[in-house]
């Protein structure tokens, strides 16, 4: 055996190991999907602040994940007050970026036990929210106008966290109190105590 073959192959074991492992480049959406239509595919749509993220595992990634504080309900029900949304995917931002406590409209669906954007971030993922007005791609338009783009089923429900002690949210907004409906009860009840007492007697 020729002297000099062993020392290639050794060199070429050493390019191997320390050559460091091939970076994949984030896929391209094939289509990305409107507002209406992201709007549609939607489960949940609020409006949120990020109050939290997940410890970073790289310098060049993002976090996993990000703990949104829910302010406003336009689509969907949903009982906590934060809940969590994937952000990156590595170095890849599919999910939901958000600055801390600005506030955004987001388009979610439950995927892997957690909400994640619309169709895997080929979507409207979130719109920035400033003085009650939207910023989107083509102009700002107000909540009000935003949740009539949403069809039917969206509405604005305020979510309060100083009604309790624990500061759990009370949804407020188009859900009536509860004495509206007590006292509207009573006053059907009185009526009809009223009618069947002037029924002449046979």
């Amino acid at each position: 055996m020729k002297p000099w073959r062993p020392l290639i192959s050794t060199g070429l074991l050493l390019i191997l190991l320390l050559t460091p492992p091939a970076v994949h480049a984030c896929e391209p959406c094939i289509e990305i999907l409107g507002l209406e239509d992201t709007a549609t595919q939607a489960e949940l749509i609020i409006i949120g602040q990020k109050v939290a993220e997940a410890p970073h595992t790289s310098e060049h990634n993002g976090p996993d994940w990000i703990t949104v504080r829910v302010v406003e309900i336009l689509k969907g029900q949903i009982e906590q007050g934060q809940i969590q949304v994937n952000s990156w995917d590595g170095m890849c931002a599919y999910g939901i970026v958000a600055d801390e406590g600005e506030s955004y409209v987001m388009f979610l669906e439950q995927r892997n036990g957690q909400y994640d954007a619309v169709n895997i971030g080929c979507a409207v993922t979130a719109l920035p929210v400033k003085d009650d007005a939207v910023e989107t791609e083509e102009q700002v338009i107000s909540i009000d106008d935003l949740v009539a783009k949403l069809g039917p089923g969206a509405s604005r429900v305020k979510v309060s966290y100083e009604a309790t002690e624990e500061g759990d949210p009370v949804q407020t907004g188009n859900i009536l109190p509860v004495w509206v409906g007590v006292f509207i009860l009573v006053v059907i009840a009185l009526l009809s105590l009223r009618i069947k007492s002037k029924r002449p007697l046979t």
